[in-house]
């Protein structure tokens, strides 16, 4: 995983992401929109740089980032609030 030039964020990014459940964290993944696990997808799965994804997504550098920061808060928020395996989550 790239670190976000090494920023404090990103060492909190990192430090989340490494002490997480990962099936809690595939269900909270899986109650994103198809955009947002496209960009988790290549933040994360493919290790792609914010530059490369804005790129690639054709926006700015810093559209990439605002929105990666924001689904990174919106998968904190579904991941501590936790599922119940037993229902089927729309």
């Amino acid at each position: 995983m790239k670190p976000i030039s090494g920023s404090y964020s990103s060492e909190v990014e990192d430090a989340w992401i490494h002490n997480i459940d990962r099936k809690q964290l595939l269900l909270a993944i899986d109650r994103l929109s198809g955009a947002d696990k496209h960009l988790v997808y290549l933040r994360y799965a493919n290790d792609m740089s914010f530059k490369e994804i804005a790129a690639l997504l054709g926006v700015s550098e810093q559209t990439a980032q605002k929105r990666g920061y924001r689904i990174l808060e919106k998968l904190r928020g579904l991941y501590e609030k936790g599922f119940d395996e037993n229902v089927q989550y729309v």
